[in-house]
Order: C-alpha cells, then structure tokens, then sequence
C-alpha cells in the first residue's frame, strides 16, 4: 500500500507498479508505504529495493566556504592591525 499525497491509500501495489509510478513521479521517497503484512508505515526511500530509483538530493554547497571566506577576511584585518602596530611602535622609537 502507499499513502498518496491526497491522504489516501493505494494498492495493493506490485515492486512493478510502484517502479512505474516512481518513473512517473507519482512517488517520492517521502511516499510512505506500507506491507500488506506490516503494521508500520515506512518512507519509499528506505526501502532497498526502490532506493537507487530516485535522483539524490541536492547537494548544498559547503558550509566550511562561508567559513574559509570569513577567516580571510579576519586574517586580513589582524594582518593590518599588526602592521599598524609595528608601524607606530618604529615611529615612536625614533
């Protein structure tokens, strides 16, 4: 059985019917889906068998991008401090 997105229940469905319907983008693997035999609702993507049918998820870019980026400029702003200190700290000495 699978839980349509109207909140109905379809099926009982055959691996062959829910292939199509995923071919067809009838299904997620957000679908829940049941057994006939089971008592438990389960998504279509954990199941083994329906897994490699669906595209994977979008990839985000890396978080640790954003933090390279703000490190640079941190590292550049400590950069310019020191050389300010050094730079005052030679022209008090002379």
């Amino acid at each position: 059985m699978v839980m349509g997105e109207d909140g109905k229940e379809y099926g009982p469905a055959s691996p062959e019917e829910i292939r199509r319907w995923i071919a067809e983008g009838r299904l997620d693997r957000k679908t829940p889906l049941k057994h006939t035999e089971a008592k438990d609702w389960v998504f279509l993507g954990e199941i083994a068998e329906f897994r490699n049918l669906f595209a994977p998820p979008p990839v985000s870019p890396p978080a640790r991008w954003k933090t390279r980026r703000e490190v640079f400029i941190v590292a550049i702003f400590v950069a310019v401090l020191v050389g300010l200190y050094f730079l005052l700290k030679h022209f008090n000495h002379h």
